[in-house]
């Protein structure tokens, strides 16, 4: 942040108000985008120093990559100033759909007891249940229940967060995948007995590439159409009535979807064009998954979101000075192979 021509340190200035005023650990204030876009708006002037100079944090917003996001798991978050006035989305209630991000953002907390259910953890700390929304009547799938449901398929990530208290701040929980889904038991506001949707959420980073790999292994030739079919199907979460069973449900689907896009692939980088670079152990050509909406590439997702690239083509996507522009060009590439291949 300048001020009368000086550079001075924004967050330590700012983790100060923001103790005294929530008597918390400063170590969890997180200065980052919201805090810089909300002092540029308030018209001041602010600076990063990038590659020993000092460049206009302005720039460094219009060329941020458009599918990430600075959210740090374990790290408090005002809902308002650092999500909605950066992202967008609903102010109220426990599920946010921002049109222009790629995200869907949830928000947990206590509130769910006077309804009868409770958001949680299972006992193997593997599978965290959440709660759908809906005020009156059986819970359907629209509006934020849909989003839930359909992430993958809108190429969306689950970001969740947890309330700290009425009124207080929210910890970021991490991003989820919406691994199946069921109906409880449960009362409305007005106290009449209903159907709720209950969410099984798992870690997008809890299936290993390994035990993906060994579902594909497992599986018997299979003719690329019905690859597709399959992969198609294992993008939209399921019911499933027993939460224990969420992080296998998820590894299979999983393994669906890389299967076709593999196969979809045929041993080329779907960006160069130019063949894998060698075979793996079991004689398949070796190409990398890359997740062209998301800022990491662990999750579930549709296939007209997922590639598979060289290893040389998917680390400049993350780290070289083309990416976004690689990324959007492999967006392109694969949006016309679904086309050609839905014919």
């Amino acid at each position: 942040m300048v001020h009368e021509g000086e550079a001075l340190p924004s967050k330590a200035i700012l983790a100060g108000a923001y103790f005294h005023q929530h008597g918390a650990d400063i170590g969890k204030f997180v200065g980052g985008a919201g805090v810089a876009r909300q002092l540029q708006k308030l018209g001041f002037e602010m600076i990063i120093r990038r590659g020993g100079k000092d460049v206009p944090i302005g720039e460094i917003f219009e060329n941020e990559t458009p599918h990430g996001h600075s959210f740090r798991i374990g790290a408090h978050y005002s809902r308002r100033a650092d999500i909605h006035e950066v992202y967008g989305g609903q102010m109220q209630g426990g599920i946010s759909t921002p049109a222009d991000a790629p995200f869907v953002f949830i928000f947990t907390g206590d509130a769910g007891e006077q309804h009868g259910y409770r958001d949680g953890w299972q006992e193997d700390r593997e599978t965290f249940l959440y709660t759908g929304e809906g005020q009156r009547g059986d819970m359907t799938f629209k509006r934020g229940n849909r989003a839930i449901q359909e992430h993958a398929t809108d190429g969306k990530a689950i970001l969740l967060f947890e309330a700290l208290g009425k009124g207080k701040l929210y910890e970021f929980m991490g991003e989820f995948v919406c691994a199946g889904w069921e109906m409880i038991d449960s009362h409305d506001i007005d106290k009449l007995e209903r159907k709720a949707i209950q969410f099984h959420l798992v870690r997008a980073d809890a299936v290993a590439d390994s035990e993906t790999d060994e579902e594909i292994e497992d599986q018997p030739d299979t003719s690329i159409d019905d690859l597709r079919t399959s992969a198609y199907e294992a993008a939209t979460a399921v019911r499933n009535s027993n939460p224990k069973e969420a992080r296998r449900v998820y590894r299979q689907r999983s393994a669906k979807i890389k299967a076709y896009i593999l196969a979809r692939a045929g041993g080329v980088c779907e960006l160069t064009g130019e063949k894998a670079p060698f075979l793996t152990k079991s004689g398949h050509p070796y190409l990398e998954v890359h997740h062209t909406q998301r800022l990491s590439d662990d999750g579930l997702d549709h296939p007209r979101w997922v590639a598979a690239i060289s290893p040389t083509a998917h680390r400049e996507i993350h780290f070289g000075e083309r990416g976004d522009e690689l990324n959007e060009r492999l967006k392109e590439i694969i949006a016309e192979k679904e086309k050609s291949i839905a014919r």
